[in-house]
């Protein structure tokens, strides 16, 4: 499987990183994995974020 960046994320939901780090914040997104550390980054199964954007455009 191969796992997208939270940079990755933040350009398909045309977001900034720090509304993709409040998403995994509030739940709403779910990392894979997390690095190590306060600033470990996040990584995501790329069918999550196909499901969010999916999810966030029946909303508009």
């Amino acid at each position: 499987m191969n796992l997208v960046s939270s940079a990755d994320v933040a350009r398909e939901l045309r977001v900034s990183r720090k509304t993709v780090t409040r998403l995994v914040e509030s739940g709403d997104l779910t990392p894979v994995v997390r690095g190590p550390g306060l600033r470990g980054a996040f990584l995501f199964d790329p069918a999550d974020i196909e499901a969010l954007v999916a999810e966030r455009g029946a909303h508009t």
